[in-house]
């Protein structure tokens, strides 16, 4: 159990630290503990939200804490879509690309046996 929830806060921390990287990267100078908590807290929110990864409830929080840390809005809203894409859209479209490769496999194996080929 201990283990478990080990690390599963290295990896809370590790998603907040993507999100100060990107921040970082847009001159933007926030203490790295607010942003982690700003990360949480929009997860969280994007969760009781009880919408698919958390789609549109999670930026609007994360957009609106950010700036309520003192970070212009387009900005804001510019990271937040930059952390969106980086970590939600790309695991989606490695998803999708891995299911799509299994299922035109197990098609050809399918095919296979069905000739009788090997």
């Amino acid at each position: 159990l201990f283990e478990g929830l080990a690390i599963g806060f290295v990896a809370w921390c590790a998603e907040g630290l993507i999100l100060y990287i990107v921040l970082w990267s847009m001159q933007v100078s926030l203490p790295p503990l607010l942003v982690v908590s700003i990360w949480a807290t929009s997860m969280l929110a994007g969760a009781a939200s009880l919408l698919p990864g958390g789609l549109g409830s999670t930026e609007a929080v994360m957009s609106g804490l950010l700036i309520l840390a003192g970070v212009d809005a387009p900005v804001a809203i510019a990271a937040t879509i930059a952390y969106r894409v980086a970590t939600l859209w790309v695991a989606v479209a490695l998803g999708l690309t891995i299911i799509s490769t299994l299922e035109i496999v197990m098609q050809q194996t399918t095919s296979r046996k069905i000739e009788g080929t090997p």
